[in-house]
């Protein structure tokens, strides 16, 4: 899964964007929070091969676990 460091990281970048945008913590994890929802309950095809790939920790996902795939999936998209 994703190591301490990684999470900690993830945790730091939802601080960060908070900062820049002006808001709270707990809004940036709200809005995530609902973008990763709508992302697992998405029903087409495409979306539902994409998200094979997202493992987590526990029964539910975290942001930073979320924070984390998607920003592997963003560099190995680059790499192609």
């Amino acid at each position: 899964m994703y190591s301490s460091d990684e999470v900690k990281r993830a945790a730091l970048t939802i601080a960060v964007i908070a900062k820049q945008h002006g808001v709270s913590e707990e809004q940036v994890r709200k809005d995530l929070s609902e973008a990763m929802n709508n992302a697992l309950a998405n029903s087409e095809p495409s979306a539902k091969e994409q998200l094979q790939s997202f493992s987590y920790s526990g029964s539910t996902p975290t942001v930073e676990e979320f924070i984390l795939w998607l920003s592997k999936k963003t560099i190995e998209s680059y790499r192609q």
